[in-house]
């Protein structure tokens, strides 16, 4: 996609924020940012299968810098979504299950203000990008985001694939054949590091 307006030089300030905010702090703090047990796409998040596979094996840190990787995590992800939620939904198992607050380490600065802001661009891009989808079926621009479509419950998520620095024959797939829930993802890829 060209000329969406996602500085990707913000992005790369969200991804290093992240890891130093998140991915790269112990398993206390991470557990810390957990929303409604991992499955409301807010705060820290692993797979169940993931989550099994850590639980089961020692913590080796004679392989790897790698924080993450040491105690066996071979996916993680840090989410956030809208930062209100709509009127309608107030007090209603609705906001509880698609407008969960976001939540951010104790002291944090950077993490929140990064993250927002790049949300909000990607918010933007997608409205364009579902505004263009309409378009080109002959529908009005705001099809998919006009009324109550546009009261939707997209979310942001920053993922991190930690070294794998050893071998280990049962280790799982660090991403498994899935669906995306919503009508489009937007992927922002950073160089392996």
């Amino acid at each position: 996609i060209q000329g969406h307006q996602i500085d990707l030089k913000l992005a790369e300030k969200v991804f290093n924020v992240t890891k130093d905010s998140v991915f790269d702090t112990g398993l206390a703090s991470k557990h810390s940012l957990v929303v409604g047990n991992m499955q409301r796409s807010r705060g820290w998040e692993m797979s169940p299968e993931h989550l099994t596979y850590m639980d089961g094996i020692q913590h080796r840190e004679e392989y790897t810098q790698d924080i993450s990787s040491n105690i066996g995590i071979i996916n993680e992800r840090f989410c956030i979504g809208p930062s209100s939620c709509p009127q309608k939904y107030t007090g209603t198992r609705t906001k509880e299950l698609f407008y969960p607050d976001n939540v951010f380490p104790d002291g944090d600065k950077d993490l929140s203000k990064y993250t927002s802001e790049l949300y909000q661009q990607m918010h933007a891009a997608s409205i364009d990008i579902l505004g263009a989808l309409a378009k080109s079926l002959g529908e009005p621009i705001d099809r998919f985001y006009g009324g109550d479509t546009f009261q939707h419950c997209s979310n942001m998520q920053v993922a991190n694939y930690p070294s794998l620095s050893y071998p280990d024959n049962t280790r799982p797939l660090r991403v498994k054949a899935h669906a995306d829930s919503g009508t489009i993802t937007l992927l922002i890829r950073q160089r392996s590091t």
